[in-house]
């Protein structure tokens, strides 16, 4: 429920500072694989989105080193780190 109402203040709301802070309080465990990456997205999404794409690279790097075969989270974190800063 906490990720989809941080998302909420993302997409909806045009909020991407509301939805970082919103997401740096949401515990995930290290064993719950899809909210993990769920997370992180949202939270790559929500830096993009405030101009702060090196952050954006900082939580994608890790998830895509703990789920290297997920080709969708390499693609994203590579469309990041080729867009100019």
């Amino acid at each position: 429920m906490q990720l989809l109402a941080a998302e909420s203040k993302l997409v909806d709301k045009k909020d991407p500072q509301a939805a970082i802070e919103a997401l740096n309080v949401i515990q995930v465990s290290d064993d719950d694989r899809v909210l993990r990456i769920r997370r992180g997205t949202l939270q790559a999404d929500a830096f993009e989105a405030a101009g702060q794409k090196d952050a954006a690279i900082a939580v994608l790097q890790p998830i895509v080193e703990a789920f290297p075969t997920n080709a969708r989270l390499r693609a994203r974190l590579e469309t990041l780190k080729a867009k100019p800063r």
